[in-house]
């Protein structure tokens, strides 16, 4: 697609599959801060972290914490 974003996935990256749910802290993601990447060339996805939907964009900053929550809800998306 024109204009579609293309991500190269890096070692230490975060595959997030839309609509399951993942625990920070359990199953490789650790606390801290992240950049949000678009997994399938959407400029802006929606995710779900700590219960709430919020509409991200490719590059957007995210910090999550020990135990929180997240899910990606519209599309897939990378953690970097």
């Amino acid at each position: 697609e024109k204009g579609a974003t293309m991500v190269t996935l890096n070692k230490g990256d975060v595959i997030l599959e839309r609509g399951k749910i993942y625990t920070v802290g359990k199953g490789g993601l650790l606390p801290g801060k992240y950049t949000t990447l678009s997994g399938d060339g959407a400029k802006t996805f929606n995710m779900r972290v700590g219960g709430i939907v919020k509409e991200y964009s490719h590059l957007s900053n995210i910090v999550l914490a020990e135990g929180e929550k997240i899910s990606a809800v519209s599309h897939n998306v990378v953690l970097r």
